[in-house]
């Protein structure tokens, strides 16, 4: 009877080896997760696409900065083929203009031909007459000036006139007399000398010599004016 006994087996025992079996845990999601991985091989896989898928990258963005810097380049360099052809017109330009300033100074006149000797007799003759013309303006303006001084002096001179007028008919109308004491003291009455002054003012020559030499100046610029 002993030997034909089955040992039972104890809850505890039983427990485990069912959780082994059936239940899904950590440890058999582990082993199942991993042993596919090494025996199928799909690691290396995995690891090679996403290599190569970082190459594809790198090799895009490397044809990208070429691309920009190719561009880069070429704007510089059709920017300092811009600077050389602007350098060379301004070159020539410079010279031609040194050229002719040489010409109009009178300096190599070989070189040119009777078209050209022309041409730049023409343009001396038009250069003078700007200068005449600019000269005669200034005179013009000059003149137009002595004419307002002129007046000006003119006034003045009115105005100085009118003013000893006033001031001797207010001493003529004086009330007191200064003669009529002198008489008293048995002395001789002064002569009076106002009219003598005032002569002496009227002929005084300053403004006279200036009004002629003012007259004087201007007919020698209108001479000048016609002569030109």
């Amino acid at each position: 009877m002993g030997s034909s006994r089955r040992p039972t087996s104890s809850p505890c025992s039983a427990t485990p080896r069912s959780l082994s079996s059936s239940s899904p845990t950590a440890g058999s999601f582990t082993s199942s997760a991993a042993a596919p991985d090494l025996e199928g091989g799909s690691v290396p896989v995995a690891v090679l696409v996403l290599g190569f898928r970082f190459g594809e990258t790198m090799e895009r963005r490397a044809s990208d900065l070429w691309k920009d810097g190719v561009l880069v380049l070429s704007a510089l360099a059709l920017r300092v083929r811009s600077s050389q052809q602007e350098y060379l017109k301004l070159k020539a330009r410079v010279e031609a203009l040194q050229r002719s300033q040489r010409n109009l100074l009178g300096e190599d006149l070989g070189p040119l031909s009777s078209k050209e000797l022309e041409q730049l007799e023409r343009q001396l003759d038009a250069s003078l007459k700007q200068i005449r013309s600019t000269r005669t303006q200034y005179m013009l303006d000059q003149l137009a000036d002595l004419q307002r001084r002129e007046q000006m002096l003119c006034e003045a001179n009115k105005s100085l006139r009118r003013r000893l007028e006033e001031s001797n008919q207010a001493g003529q109308q004086q009330v007191w007399d200064p003669t009529a004491h002198a008489v008293g003291y048995g002395r001789q009455p002064p002569q009076p000398q106002s009219d003598g002054f005032y002569q002496q003012i009227d002929s005084e020559p300053t403004l006279q010599i200036g009004y002629l030499f003012q007259c004087q100046f201007f007919n020698y610029m209108i001479e000048r004016l016609y002569s030109l």
